[in-house]
């Protein structure tokens, strides 16, 4: 069953919670039903492995990442990934996840499987923010000449990507010039 997947074990917690409480006592148990349409909660993740919903998985990583989940977050990346293989912004978030984490090698593996996957010039800018802020500064300098040259104005996504690296000035010069 599909709620298995979002809460495993939730019939083995329902039952605990059933054992705890003494006989004759007054209770009250309830659930709420997530259904794909019109409902109490309206949530439609898919209903098959086929169109599970990668917006979800990506939500979810992002989530177990702000909860400092490393492990979560890396396997909900990859379903994310795994669903929609063409979808720029989930390589881009799991990038930006690997460089808060300074795991640089495998950010740079990552966007070499994105871009084996999707062209897009904005890899290219990742890629440059991951060398320069892992300290591959001529190679990052490099690389972020290029994309100015093919792309200026996606010249933002870098930032984004590198929030830290506004300010540092040699950057700075090089995208104003």
């Amino acid at each position: 069953h599909d709620d298995m997947y979002f809460c495993p074990n939730w019939d083995k917690v329902f039952l605990s919670e059933l054992n705890k409480i003494q006989d004759n006592t007054d209770f009250f148990l309830s659930g709420t039903m997530v259904q794909p349409f019109e409902s109490y909660i309206n949530l439609n993740c898919g209903d098959t492995v086929n169109n599970f919903n990668e917006d979800y998985c990506l939500s979810l990583a992002d989530t177990y990442d702000v909860l400092e989940d490393s492990d979560k977050a890396h396997e909900f990346y990859h379903k994310a990934i795994a669903i929609a293989p063409k979808d720029l912004n989930i390589w881009i978030h799991y990038v930006e996840f690997l460089m808060d984490e300074e795991n640089y090698s495998l950010a740079l593996e990552i966007l070499e499987e994105a871009q084996a996957h999707i062209s897009d010039v904005i890899l290219d800018y990742a890629v440059a923010a991951v060398l320069l802020e892992s300290g591959q500064r001529q190679e990052g300098f490099v690389l972020l000449g290029k994309a100015l040259t093919v792309d200026y104005e996606a010249h933002k996504h870098f930032y984004q990507i590198a929030p830290t690296l506004k300010e540092d000035s040699a950057i700075q010069s090089l995208i104003l010039h």
